[in-house]
């Protein structure tokens, strides 16, 4: 076979597999139950131990009351604004009022809270099941004695929103920023209205100017409404395609010491639920010392390099890889292929991010323009590149290799 011939066998395989992924699945939907069966069949060609885990999704578990929340932190707002202006010091009760609701807004709570939240749900004999998903878990054993795990994780589950992943992040940015400048302003009129300085000139007009902006902020959030129409093809097929690949690749490669699983979950887009679940499992067998997490999201759009995140959160940076990025960076050098490391503010958090937080290494590759098609109908495959996919395919394999060397 020639490197064209190649060449083509890839691409054949590339548009079989994401026409037959890529169809409309949320949670819960007739689509979730077919993503499975079909990933199923195109995954038990290759060489590993399989098991399919299955979990309940709680009616309580799910994230579709969301917007109903940011509407009523605008209304809140509005009553805080409206008092401010009106009548000072009764405002500093609506601050009260809004701190406590925010405490239950929160969508993203610390991720070993999803899990303890999780196990409490599960041994709860008053939580009503809402449907059922599944975990597809694929292992392929070592040589000799395994001394590290390697867990190459993607999901099966899609979902469409009003708004793209990208505007929802930067919504959710500058509504973190205004927020905290309204917090500084308004304690700057506090301690003038304890001095009786009652003519804030420029200072209490712009803390109710600002304030309004935030109710705007917060009205667009609430009309973000999630559906079932994207086919979820950069989020996350391509996901599925890069552990389908890597599987391809690693069906030559011997192992002596790292035990690789491939590990496609559901319900992620919902919560993280299939990853919590995966977790209370099998985390008495990981060792967290040795054991990687590498989650794919997002990857393979046309025209832009491999990318990892590689630092998060506001107000301070934080290094999330600060051994995987690098290794990975090193050795996708060696291979001629191009790696990009950026930074997430705010707004959006993946399977990987809550193996770190659960105190394993991990490392999550998410190209960041693709923000702008992912949770919206116009998510399909024709915006990857196979041989994007091929590439980080290849970077995996010489991770994994050199991972097994290491231990």
């Amino acid at each position: 076979m020639t490197e064209n011939d190649g060449s083509i066998v890839e691409s054949n395989d590339f548009i079989k597999l994401m026409n037959s992924w890529t169809i409309p699945r949320l949670a819960g939907s007739p689509g979730s139950y077919k993503i499975v069966e079909l990933v199923k069949e195109d995954f038990k060609t290759f060489d590993f131990q399989f098991t399919e885990q299955t979990f309940s999704v709680f009616k309580s578990d799910t994230s579709f009351r969301q917007p109903w929340k940011f509407l009523v932190m605008a209304i809140l707002f509005s009553g805080f604004l409206l008092l401010f202006w009106f009548a000072f010091w009764w405002s500093l009760l609506a601050i009260l009022f809004i701190g406590i609701y925010a405490t239950r807004l929160k969508k993203f709570p610390r991720c070993s809270e999803i899990c303890s939240k999780r196990i409490e749900k599960i041994s709860n004999s008053e939580e009503k099941v809402g449907f059922k998903q599944s975990n597809l878990i694929y292992r392929k054993k070592p040589k000799k004695e395994r001394k590290c795990s390697i867990l190459l994780l993607a999901h099966h589950d899609s979902k469409s929103q009003t708004f793209p992943t990208m505007i929802r992040v930067y919504t959710a940015f500058t509504l973190v920023i205004v927020f905290l400048i309204i917090a500084v302003l308004y304690v700057f009129c506090v301690v003038l209205e304890i001095f009786g300085i009652t003519q804030h000139l420029w200072l209490r007009p712009l803390t109710f100017i600002l304030g309004w902006v935030n109710v705007a902020v917060f009205l667009i959030l609430s009309a973000n409404r999630i559906s079932n129409k994207s086919l979820g093809a950069l989020d996350d097929a391509s996901g599925i395609y890069v552990l389908w690949k890597t599987a391809k690749l690693l069906e030559n490669v011997s192992l002596e010491n790292c035990e690789v699983w491939l590990v496609i979950t559901g319900a992620e887009e919902i919560g993280q639920i299939g990853a919590a679940d995966f977790i209370i499992k099998f985390k008495a067998e990981l060792d967290p010392k040795t054991t990687f997490a590498i989650n794919f999201e997002m990857i393979g759009l046309k025209n832009n390099p491999l990318s990892a995140i590689k630092s998060y959160s506001f107000p301070y940076k934080h290094q999330i890889s600060p051994f995987l990025f690098p290794l990975t960076k090193k050795l996708s050098y060696e291979l001629e292929i191009d790696l990009k490391g950026w930074y997430l503010p705010i707004g959006a958090h993946t399977d990987g991010h809550l193996f770190r937080k659960e105190g394993f290494k991990a490392i999550d590759f998410v190209v960041k323009k693709a923000g702008k098609y992912t949770h919206l109908p116009k998510d399909t495959f024709d915006l990857i590149d196979p041989k994007l996919i091929n590439d980080q395919a290849r970077v995996n394999v010489a991770l994994i290799q050199e991972l097994d060397k290491i231990f």
